[in-house]
């Protein structure tokens, strides 16, 4: 947890008892969870908190690489706890129990460059999530 809430002060953050609570739900929970699963679990324990104080808490979040943002099937948005903040990772979704995994292998580089001279572009940057039924689940 220090390691996260350290990444809070160098971003001018204040550790606030709403910020530590999110940070602590998605340490503890290790599943992909969306705003609206994160404000029902933490309404009752901190109070005053509305959904709108939610969104903006994993934003920020998400801007400093604490949280990864990421998108389900049906479009909606939806949040996981990023362990290796500074690596470059992919996400293995549980499709059954939400679960998700960090992925450390990537081969994009052989893609991008295909890419870059077929379309005569300059690659940036990719986001990969991989969905699946996990070890328990399968």
């Amino acid at each position: 947890m220090e390691k996260y809430l350290q990444k809070l002060k160098e971003n001018k953050l204040k550790l606030t008892p709403r910020r530590r609570a999110v940070i602590r739900l998605f340490m503890e929970s290790r599943i992909r969870l969306k705003p609206h699963e994160v404000y029902k679990a933490l309404k009752r324990k901190i109070k005053p908190l509305g959904l709108p104080t939610v969104y903006r808490i994993l934003d920020e979040l998400c801007k400093i690489e604490i949280i990864n943002r990421l998108q389900t099937d049906d479009g909606q948005l939806c949040y996981t706890f990023c362990v290796s903040p500074n690596e470059h990772l992919h996400h293995f979704l549980c499709r059954k129990c939400n679960r998700v995994e960090e992925v450390s292998c990537c081969n994009f580089g052989d893609i991008a460059h295909s890419i870059e001279k077929k379309l005569d572009c300059t690659t940036e940057k990719h986001i990969l999530q991989i969905e699946g039924l996990c070890s328990q689940c399968k």
